[in-house]
């Protein structure tokens, strides 16, 4: 571990940067024994260690990545699945693989289907950073999951996994709850948990991984930037410019999703919502339900029957409340 980053560093950077968070632990740490003994414990070369091994032994590895939004999961998450396929092509030379942008997937229902056609010792990330769905669809997708990832596990196609809040039980090694990001020297600090244990506890400490750093890529001259870095650079500043290309190109194929889903709520979504509540408005035994909570009950009956498609939390909501506009004649 480099020598500022020790677990007095951490805690005053956190505090520092976050300092709500940062009290919760100090605070923590002090009632508990074994929180202090976890934020003195470095397990990163240990945690290198064993990836490189897994590898090298053709084993699958999956790793959890929960934090915040911008929390740098995806960052960590490069940077890891760029260190399994450098040692994949240094163990493994006569079946050489690449990590691309076109590795990294937004939802893991595209994930599922495209990975059956993985290459042997290939590295995917899968952003899970949506909302929770009903619907026997999410039940088939869960299902489906664990059959896929057994044929990963025989081909060694290693899977990190995003989501903002908890870990899932995915036959994963090791999960990373991000602690804090030091971006100047662009490292983040995560608490290690093992979930290969049977219970839920305290991290076993914790580990730091740099950025993927490409030093050709940073110090290339300004005139051959793409227009996208150098929009970024002109917008966000030096201390935002991109360490690679492939974080550029992450971030730039993010900036475009963002843009078309931003386009598909105003029409597609809307549209889709608005139809399910015109069928809804036209049943009279929805408006026999006497709260919400029956009128969510009896959507979600429509969905578990197949009469409708599986929806969210929040879109489940805005089909009963668009049914009440629909009634009242407000919308058409």
């Amino acid at each position: 571990m480099d020598d500022e980053l020790t677990p007095m560093y951490m805690l005053r950077h956190l505090v520092a940067t976050n300092p709500l968070k940062g009290r919760f632990i100090i605070d923590e740490a002090r009632k508990s024994e074994k929180l202090a003994q976890v934020l003195q414990r470095d397990e990163t070369r240990e945690f290198y260690e064993t990836l490189r091994n897994k590898i090298k032994e053709l084993e699958q590895v999956i790793i959890e990545i929960k934090g915040e939004v911008r929390s740098s999961k995806s960052t960590i998450a490069i940077s890891l699945a760029k260190y399994l396929v450098d040692n994949w092509n240094y163990y493994h030379k006569h079946r050489p693989i690449e990590f691309t942008v076109n590795h990294i997937y937004e939802d893991q229902a595209t994930w599922l289907y495209d990975v059956k056609n993985a290459k042997e010792g290939e590295v995917f990330i899968v952003d899970e950073q949506r909302s929770e769905a009903y619907g026997s669809g999410k039940i088939r997708e869960s299902e489906q999951l664990y059959d896929v990832l057994n044929i990963c596990a025989k081909r060694c196609n290693s899977v990190f996994f995003l989501q903002p809040r908890k870990f899932m039980d995915r036959n994963g090694i090791f999960g990373l709850e991000i602690l804090t990001k030091v971006k100047e020297i662009g490292t983040t600090i995560c608490f290690l948990h093992d979930l290969t244990k049977t219970y839920a506890g305290y991290p076993e400490g914790f580990v730091t991984v740099k950025k993927l750093r490409d030093t050709d890529y940073i110090q290339a001259p300004r005139d051959t930037w793409s227009k996208y870095r150098q929009y970024n650079y002109a917008i966000r500043g030096a201390r935002f410019d991109f360490w690679s290309r492939l974080e550029e190109e992450y971030e730039h194929e993010k900036d475009i999703r963002v843009k078309k889903v931003s386009k598909l709520a105003e029409t597609t979504t809307y549209q889709v919502i608005k139809g399910i509540a015109k069928k809804i408005s036209g049943d009279p035994r929805f408006f026999d339900c006497k709260n919400i909570d029956e009128k969510r009950f009896y959507v979600l009956n429509m969905i578990a029957e197949g009469k409708i498609m599986g929806l969210t939390k929040d879109e489940v909501d805005q089909v009963i409340g668009g049914v009440a506009l629909i009634r009242d004649g407000i919308v058409k």
